[in-house]
């Protein structure tokens, strides 16, 4: 996606983020921004951080997709061997299911 908007530099050197710009980085009052310059002297403005409830969402995805890697490892094996998780078949693969499945029983209890 390429937007291309302008924007007027002030005489305090000041510039107001454009509307559009605004929304794509879902900037709010008081927010930090981040000037990039590039090594072609073009200028990258981005977010400065990354807000805690963003992060609390990452932990929360990370944690259920190695929840799913570790309950179905047959189906993640790239996942499975980078993470050393042994793939099983037959009778263990369910048996490991079931003492999976049991976990997190106990845990939502």
């Amino acid at each position: 996606m390429n937007l291309h908007v302008e924007s007027t530099l002030t005489d305090k050197y000041q510039v107001t983020v454009p509307d559009a710009v605004r929304k794509t980085l879902r900037l709010k009052k008081r927010d930090r921004i981040r000037f990039t310059v590039l090594p072609d002297s073009s200028v990258q403005l981005s977010r400065a951080d990354v807000p805690c409830y963003d992060m609390h969402f990452l932990v929360l995805v990370a944690e259920e997709v190695l929840r799913h890697i570790e309950l179905h490892p047959e189906r993640f094996p790239v996942a499975s061997s980078a993470l050393r998780i042994p793939p099983t078949s037959g009778r263990r693969r369910k048996r490991r299911y079931r003492q999976a499945k049991r976990r997190l029983k106990k845990k939502k209890s």
